[in-house]
């Protein structure tokens, strides 16, 4: 009878200790699990940073470029031609304001 107690007791301590590794593997894994994900997180910023200063220097040749300059030069030439077509059309047309615009004053 001894034996079958100690033999009952001792698969007790059997499963009370698996009990115990399961756990401790588990705060184990809950730790790794956050510190790579305080890792990873920390190289997605370090990429994002890299990209927007990468983005950046991109940037700042295309506006140097002289192909960027002909075009914004092109559009500032386009918007003028097409506020004195619009002028001239509501000219032609006798709907221009012949009152000065509300809340526009002259500097003296």
């Amino acid at each position: 009878m001894t034996k079958l107690l100690e033999s009952g007791t001792r698969s007790v301590y059997a499963v009370l200790g698996a009990g115990e590794f399961l756990v401790g593997k588990a705060r184990d894994l809950g730790r790794k699990s956050g510190e790579l994900a305080t890792r990873r997180r920390k190289e997605v910023v370090k990429w994002y940073e890299q990209m927007a200063t990468r983005g950046e220097k991109v940037a700042g040749k295309v506006q140097r470029s002289q192909p960027a300059k002909r075009v914004a030069d092109n559009a500032k030439q386009a918007q003028r031609q097409l506020k004195g077509a619009v002028t001239s059309v509501r000219k032609a047309l006798g709907t221009e304001d012949t009152k000065p615009r509300t809340g526009t004053k002259k500097a003296s």
